[in-house]
């Protein structure tokens, strides 16, 4: 690998119950556990003389294990379709850094969510389709930091509609949200949420020209929220998109406002010595990105996709600088082939531009960390079992998964080298 104190030992499994009569029934159980090294970030200064070293006081040992646990339930009556999900996610984090000043990593999470939603059922000559629910959720989150710990609950509806005639479709959707903070000492947040969207499509043939608007929201999770007596606001965004669709290529041009977007500050210590989530006033992102797929040989399709978007903060003491973190440019090729009805062949090749390190909010350090990655796999595949070995950096490219600003000055973490991942999956039918 690149670096020294830095390897992965991941298993995980996944056991699902599904019954398809007149009404659909799962239940499904994922196991997962990553016991790691990881060698933290290093100053340029420490990988320039060696890029397989770390700075000692970031590493650390931790051992991450996760359950999670989704019951689904389905049926129709008449001439709507009804579908309950409960789902349960318990996480814990366990590990220490080798700097005893750090203190140890312990993170616990609980969550539990169900959805209920009803939609009509397809058909054919069907000019009319909706979807309408409702979602609860409640979870619980501690940490070294914080004990015993903080809750979160938020309860929403949620809806959406579709209207054709003839070649012309036009959309709306809405969510409403409650959701509600309890923190570890006491301290109590809440926020009343809405979002929609409306989208009209006009066919040309096989052609599609769409235009989109919306209105969303995002609220910080458990483990983004501030505890300090004044939290966090939620972000709200407002977006257009105009674009084109076919049956091998799609392209759209998008603006997105967002106000009091959540992000991450390294250095801001607020809420803990490693940094803190703040809002950032005002941002926009202007974009566009165009998708095309070709098939050159019979079982083999090429998709290509572009991708351009550039950010500005347009208020606040960051006002007129760019997002820092966010590559203005990237590219990608995937190459999908059939070798046989059994195996395929799947290899992917991404391009990232420069962006400005994460927290570099005065854009005063200059843009890193341009790359290109190489992904390969193979898939065995019949009626129930599956067999597959896949490849990431193939090629074994030296480059950053981030690279932030830590007080002026740059540190790095660098990405993992060459792996190799095997999957099996059987589903006895």
């Amino acid at each position: 690998g690149y670096r020294h104190f830095n390897d992965s030992d991941l298993t995980s499994g996944r056991l699902e119950c599904r019954i398809d009569r007149s009404f659909d029934f799962s239940l499904a159980h994922l196991r997962s556990r990553d016991q790691r090294n990881a060698a933290g970030a290093s100053t340029e200064a420490v990988l320039a003389l060696d890029r397989r070293d770390s700075s000692l006081n970031d590493r650390s040992a931790i051992d991450y294990r996760q359950a999670i646990t989704d019951l689904k339930v389905g049926f129709n009556h008449r001439q709507s379709h009804y579908r309950g999900t409960l789902s349960h996610r318990q996480s814990d984090q366990n590990g220490k850094y080798e700097n005893p000043s750090y203190g140890n990593i312990q993170q616990n999470l609980d969550l539990l969510n169900g959805r209920f939603e009803i939609s009509n059922l397809p058909a054919r000559d069907s000019t009319f389709d909706y979807l309408a629910g409702v979602e609860l959720t409640n979870g619980k989150y501690s940490s070294l930091y914080i004990t015993p710990y903080r809750k979160q609950a938020s309860a929403a509806i949620f809806t959406q509609v579709t209207k054709r005639l003839n070649s012309l479709s036009a959309t709306v959707g809405g969510r409403l949200q409650s959701v509600s903070d309890t923190m570890e000492n006491g301290f109590e947040a809440t926020a009343n949420l809405t979002a929609f969207d409306l989208g009209i499509t006009q066919s040309f043939g096989e052609l599609d020209v769409f235009a989109r608007a919306d209105q969303t929201f995002r609220f910080a999770t458990l483990d983004e929220q501030s505890s300090s007596g004044t939290a966090l606001k939620p972000q709200h965004g407002e977006g257009l998109e105009l674009g084109l669709r076919a049956s091998n290529f799609s392209s759209r041009i998008f603006a997105i406002w967002n106000k009091d977007e959540i992000l991450f500050d390294a250095n801001d210590t607020s809420q803990s010595i490693f940094g803190s989530n703040i809002n950032v006033d005002k941002t926009r992102r202007l974009g566009a990105d165009f998708d095309l797929t070709i098939s050159p040989l019979p079982g083999t399709d090429v998709i290509s996709k572009i991708s351009y978007v550039d950010t500005k903060i347009n208020a606040g003491s960051f006002s007129g600088s760019q997002i820092p973190g966010v590559s203005k440019m990237q590219a990608n090729m995937t190459v999908n082939t059939k070798l046989s009805d059994s195996f395929k062949m799947n290899l992917s090749h991404r391009w990232y531009s420069s962006a400005y390190a994460i927290t570099d909010y005065e854009n005063d350090l200059g843009k890193h960390n341009s790359y290109t990655t190489t992904a390969a796999s193979i898939t065995f595949v019949q009626p129930e079992w599956l067999f597959g070995l896949s490849v990431k950096n193939l090629f074994d490219v030296t480059h950053d998964s981030y690279v932030y600003d830590s007080y002026g000055t740059l540190k790095r973490t660098p990405a993992e080298p060459t792996s190799f991942w095997l999957t099996f999956k059987y589903t006895p039918e």
